[in-house]
């Protein structure tokens, strides 16, 4: 049977834009997928039922489209997708991934502001960040 299925992760989360950010990357490196990350929107199970997200992907899966969103409430992050879309497995995988990248990209905002050129790549399963000193 089809349902909405949610995980979560605690983290504090204090840059959307560095999120919007991150959820492109881990959808590239875990998925092999360009996704667009919108503000709001709902996520939609096989039923018709609807659950509000704070950010929604459109998504095409390997049945049909459906959103996978994004929710911050009380300190954690929540992913939020069609049971029948992603199986648990993967949607972890995505979930750990977006946390990474978040880490890496608020890292590279810190090193930005101490006069760093900065890069993030994904490579072998994680994200490496590379940074070189500007005279």
């Amino acid at each position: 049977m089809s349902h909405t299925a949610e995980i979560r992760v605690r983290v504090k989360i204090t840059n959307i834009y560095a999120l919007k950010e991150a959820i492109k990357a881990a959808f590239r490196a875990i998925l092999h997928q360009n996704v667009e990350v919108r503000e709001g929107g709902y996520v939609i199970d096989y039923s018709g039922r609807k659950t509000k997200v704070d950010l929604v992907v459109p998504f095409k899966g390997p049945v049909k489209a459906r959103n996978i969103g994004f929710k911050i409430e009380n300190g954690e992050l929540k992913m939020v997708y069609e049971s029948m879309m992603i199986p648990y497995t993967k949607a972890e995988q995505l979930l750990n991934a977006v946390i990474d990248a978040y880490t890496a990209y608020i890292a590279m905002q810190a090193l930005k502001n101490m006069g760093y050129n900065v890069k993030v790549d994904y490579r072998n399963e994680s994200f490496e960040i590379v940074a070189e000193s500007v005279i």
